[in-house]
């Protein structure tokens, strides 16, 4: 739902873009792939002839944004390594990073996967970058068992070695731990990250302008530390921002926006935002049954009753259009006749 809001993407070769911009530029000549290969020996790297120069094409394309060429040149790199029995993980993880830049994440995956396998047989100590890459397609699947050892040993390197750690690492621990119901270590890894977004804002708002997600962030974790003003000044934001930029507005964001005016005692706008998010969940292709069974709590929450019979109707007459059978058609039906009795009709 959040990735569905937001279009987050995935976090990228943070290795491969720190030679990117302290390699490449300044080395589109003829110095270039001298001064590449003198760098990578200074960061210890030792590959083969054929295999380098492919990378260094490579990180070239890159820098002029031909990401095409730049994949095609990284799977040549691969080759030779491959060739030479030199499997090298900084090599796949920028075969990765091309492959996600032209929106090939099911093989970025994998290549990642790869990448770790490399460095392990090389006997060298796996990067922060990589299991945050694998931990955040992990959790972008639905697996969070799996991606909270990877969010969780991405984070330690990355302190041990100094480097800052990205705010959205303790964020997606943060709902991992809170969905797990362990609200302690939640809240601590909740308040890191409100520190590195509260921090990132801070530099944007100075400059540029700020990240939609960042303030998304920051609402979903004001959510989770129970600071629901908070929480409602930021969904409000992600809302004013989007619709600055044209950007659809998601059934989840007026939903969330709904449940906190109502919070606030607010039942009017709630309403409203309750059914706008009511007619994008059908504009986006949610059960029409559902949405109306979840449009029809809502109201009866906010003591809209007329309007709660209504769409429990619709809800009923949506789940025998397609023949479904579950828990909220159920619901919906013993719903719809309690009401029925309760108005008189």
């Amino acid at each position: 739902m959040l990735l569905a809001l937001l279009c987050v993407a995935p976090p990228g070769l943070a290795a491969g873009e720190r030679v990117a911009e302290g390699v490449v530029r300044g080395a589109m000549t003829r110095l270039g792939a001298d001064l590449f290969r003198k760098l990578l020996s200074d960061m210890g790297y030792e590959g083969n002839a054929e295999g380098d120069n492919w990378m260094h094409l490579a990180l070239l394309h890159i820098e002029k944004e031909e990401y095409e060429k730049a994949l095609t040149d990284a799977r040549r790199m691969i080759d030779a390594f491959e060739a030479a029995g030199t499997p090298s993980g900084y090599a796949y993880e920028l075969l990765a990073w091309c492959i996600e830049e032209v929106g090939g994440y099911d093989e970025a995956r994998a290549a990642y996967h790869s990448a770790k396998k490399a460095y392990e047989q090389a006997g060298e100590e796996v990067p922060a970058s990589v299991y945050y890459a694998i931990a955040w397609y992990q959790h972008d699947a639905g697996d969070d068992e799996a991606a909270l050892p990877n969010f969780e040993r991405a984070a330690t390197i990355y302190r041990a070695s100094g480097e800052p750690v990205d705010p959205y690492i303790y964020y997606c621990l943060a709902t991992i731990y809170y969905e797990k119901r362990n609200s302690g270590v939640s809240e601590g890894f909740a308040q890191l990250a409100l520190d590195g977004y509260r921090q990132q804002l801070a530099q944007a708002e100075a400059g540029a302008t700020p990240d939609i997600s960042d303030y998304f962030y920051l609402a979903e974790l004001y959510n989770i530390t129970g600071r629901n003003a908070e929480a409602l000044a930021h969904y409000l934001r992600v809302e004013e921002l989007m619709k600055a930029e044209n950007r659809e507005i998601s059934g989840y964001l007026c939903d969330v926006i709904g449940w906190y005016q109502k919070d606030a005692g607010d039942n009017a706008k709630a309403l409203a935002y309750y059914r706008l998010a009511l007619q994008t969940y059908l504009e986006e292709g949610d059960s029409a049954g559902d949405s109306y069974f979840w449009f029809a709590e809502r109201c009866e929450e906010l003591g809209e009753l007329s309007e709660a019979l209504e769409s429990y109707e619709r809800a009923v007459a949506e789940y025998e259009k397609f023949g479904t059978s579950s828990d909220n058609e159920l619901q919906a039906r013993l719903r719809r006749d309690a009401l029925r009795t309760q108005l008189g009709k």
